[in-house]
């Protein structure tokens, strides 16, 4: 156990000395087991795990730059020389040995036949590879030895879904038969023809251990025998575990312990949760104790109940949307689509605090399908839209912790798509009814509800809105999914609600419609940066607004959506990969020399399908993939271009009178020495002008006190840089 504690160290101290890339992701679909000592070790869809089951530590290895290749891990093994062996999805094995060194085994390295991992197996010295594409044999420290399906009778029937290796025979099953290879002979022969064997082991002994689709058999090196007379009501096999006299089998149904003096199997079920009863693995240590793999972690037999093992991380891969809350936390929601093995397990809304996980239930939450969620920049508070005709609802969490609010009584469905929460505290949402699409902004300070902002009068043809955000100064933005009914394509729209938010008389509405320059189709994001312009992220590429709407860039996929952080850069999230495009700019060519592309071969993202992107206060991002989340510390600042060459942050901003610690004037922090400051209304009226290093009073030109409302800020440098932001007055 020397050498696991050492492991555990060192993988806990690399995790955290990498500086740039900190990858979470779901670690308990569990694909395989391998017990040694007092640990456990399991491969899975998000690495492997590695638990010191009697303390309850745990060490994950993830992929990473210098160790693990891939984090689909479908088998493990430890061999004689304490070296771990990581047979991975799409990138071979990965061998870490007891001095922290990594080697790399795949069909470059001449070392397997496919990069497909399926099984392996050690005995002795022997490791014995199941791909694909067939075996490899690791002998005397090499690869020498490579079998397929010519050598054991049948041509193309390649992949050896199961091996183990026991005595002088290997046997490795096949979707066409259980096939036996003797080591002393050299020879193959087929023991069960036509059957598809899911999992083989050896007891340690003398008696090989075979799983079918529906039956078990044992082999003694000259019979092969049926034993699954009393199993067949449990359905479909799935794994098998043998040691000396103990015999495990696992179905879709649950465990059941093999009774050799009745012949007959026990259902072993106690204390496994329902949804969890049909396992994915199993593993026996040297202990006798038993383990079995799930889709929600490992399950230890502690007498006649199971425990279960859980390794830290989310349950789900798959993330729709985040936000990061007033005190730092992430929140994440993963649709419909949670990525585990069913949507009571790994759906629901995720919380990250920096250091654990915690999954949001159907305990606290009305529905698991959120797509939309976001963070309030006045409070702090969180705001969640579920997609469910049935249970859907819009909550605020606040930040006391003391749970959620539901806004039911002012939705016009249960079916909200899309939120977005503004620095002067009102929270805009979308709603889809099927028949109209209602734009709704509820002022949670003044509890009013505005109706009618796209459909009275009309400005958006489409019933469906799916995204929201800023357009330019005291103007949102939505975009929309093409969809019946007959002549709705989709559009974008920018809409300005003016000062009252209670009335239509000074509202402005721009539509643009599919023929107006951006990527024709359904709109998922749109934003504005501190330049002034506009984009917006659609099932045809991405798109600008600089005055004329542009193609930005077609060939990266659907764009999920777009998070602009404070140098203005713009980070997009796309079905290729993650975009990053530095500095000023509208066209392709501007950002030339100022863009960079993050995939699979060049980063650690776990996974090239990008969802969602949210950049944190230090500047860090969180990007959610249809993989896993995965969290990025920016590595510099980028070089600022163009006009916009210095970020002003108006403080405090919200300005609320009615807090005591709001009785100062507002300050612009960030203004070049010499700069002048003009504050706007809306609508372009000029309110007050002071020098930078002054402090504004809250007062317009004649000394009245300002009242509530929106307003534009714009710095002039004397070196020619100017910035546009807005800030907000609450008396």
């Amino acid at each position: 156990m020397i050498f696991f504690r050492v492991l555990l160290l060192v993988l806990v101290i690399a995790g955290a000395a990498n500086a740039e890339w900190e990858v979470h992701v779901n670690s308990n679909q569990v694909s395989s087991l391998y017990a040694v000592g007092g640990g456990l070790w399991w491969g899975s869809t998000g690495g492997a795990v590695f638990a010191l089951t009697g303390s309850g530590s745990f060490a994950k290895v993830v992929r990473s730059e210098e160790g693990l290749s891939s984090n689909g891990v479908s088998s493990v093994i430890v061999d004689g020389s304490d070296r771990v062996w990581l047979g991975t999805h799409d990138n071979g094995v990965c061998m870490l040995s007891p001095d922290s060194t990594w080697r790399f085994i795949n069909t470059q390295t001449l070392g397997l036949l496919s990069d497909n991992v399926l099984d392996m197996s050690v005995w002795s010295d022997t490791v014995a590879v199941g791909t694909a594409g067939g075996v490899s044999l690791f002998e005397n420290g090499l690869f020498e030895k490579f079998f397929n399906g010519i050598d054991w009778g049948q041509s193309g029937c390649d992949s050896a879904i199961s091996v183990s290796c026991g005595g002088s025979r290997m046997l490795v099953g096949t979707r066409c038969g259980l096939k036996e290879y003797d080591f002393d002979s050299g020879l193959w022969g087929t023991l069960l023809p036509d059957a598809r064997i899911r999992d083989i082991d050896y007891d340690g002994d003398s008696l090989f251990w075979a799983v079918s689709d529906d039956s078990i058999f044992t082999y003694d090196g000259k019979t092969l025998e049926r034993v699954s007379k009393t199993l067949i009501r449990f359905d479909l096999m799935r794994a098998i575990a043998a040691l000396d006299t103990t015999v495990w089998a696992v179905t879709h149904r649950g465990p059941a312990m093999y009774d050799a003096i009745n012949e007959e199997w026990v259902s072993k079920r106690s204390g496994i949760p329902e949804d969890l009863v049909g396992g994915t693995a199993l593993a026996i240590g040297a202990d006798g104790t038993v383990y079995m793999g799930t889709g929600r972690g490992s399950a230890r037999l502690d007498g006649e109940t199971w425990v279960m093992i859980e390794a830290p991380g989310p349950y789900g891969n798959y993330f729709e949307d985040m936000t990061i809350d007033g005190k730092g936390r992430l929140w994440a929601t993963t649709g419909s689509r949670g990525g585990g093995v069913s949507g009571d397990v790994s759906q629901g809304v995720y919380v990250f605090d920096g250091v654990n996980w915690e999954r949001l239930d159907k305990t606290v939450l009305p529905s698991l399908i959120s797509y939309s969620i976001d963070t309030s920049p006045y409070d702090g508070s969180v705001w969640i839209g579920f997609w469910d005709g049935g249970n859907g609802d819009l909550l605020q969490y606040d930040m006391a912790d003391t749970g959620f609010t539901s806004h039911l009584d002012i939705l016009e469905s249960r079916v909200v798509s899309d939120i977005y929460a503004t620095a002067g505290g009102e929270v805009l949402f979308t709603q889809y009814t099927g028949e109209t699409s209602f734009g709704v902004l509820y002022n949670f300070y003044s509890a009013v509800v505005y109706y009618g902002t796209f459909d009275d009068p009309p400005c958006v043809s489409s019933p469906f809105l799916l995204a929201l955000g800023e357009g330019q100064p005291g103007c949102y933005l939505t975009g929309s999914y093409n969809s019946p009914p007959e002549g709705s394509p989709p559009e974008i729209v920018q809409f300005c609600p003016g000062l009252s938010w209670s009335s239509k008389s000074d509202d402005q509405c721009q539509p643009w419609g599919p023929t107006s320059g951006w990527p024709q189709g359904h709109v998922y994001a749109v934003t504005t940066d501190p330049y002034g312009v506009m984009w917006c992220g659609t099932s045809a590429g991405l798109g600008s607004f600089d005055g004329t709407w542009h193609s930005v860039r077609t060939t990266i996929g659907v764009v999920w959506d777009i998070a602009v952080d404070a140098n203005g850069t713009k980070w997009v999230a796309t079905d290729t990969g993650l975009l990053e495009l530095q500095g000023e700019g509208a066209v392709w060519s501007d950002f030339d020399g100022r863009r960079n592309f993050y995939g699979q071969t060049n980063s650690l993202l776990p996974d090239r399908a990008i969802k969602a992107v949210e950049v944190a206060a230090d500047g860090s991002l969180y990007i959610g993939t249809a993989g896993g989340g995965a969290y990025r510390f920016v590595p510099e600042e980028p070089q600022r271009t163009g006009r916009l060459s210095g970020w002003v942050q108006p403080y405090p901003s919200p300005y609320d009178a009615s807090k005591e610690d709001y009785d100062s004037p507002v300050r612009f922090e960030g203004c070049k020495t010499g700069s002048t400051v003009k504050i706007f209304t809306l609508d372009g009226g000029l309110v007050a002008e002071i020098d930078a290093d002054d402090e504004w009073d809250l007062k317009n030109g004649q000394g009245e006190d300002v009242v509530s409302g929106v307003y534009i800020f714009h710095t002039y440098a004397e070196d020619g840089s100017e910035f546009l932001g807005r800030i907000v007055v609450i008396r």
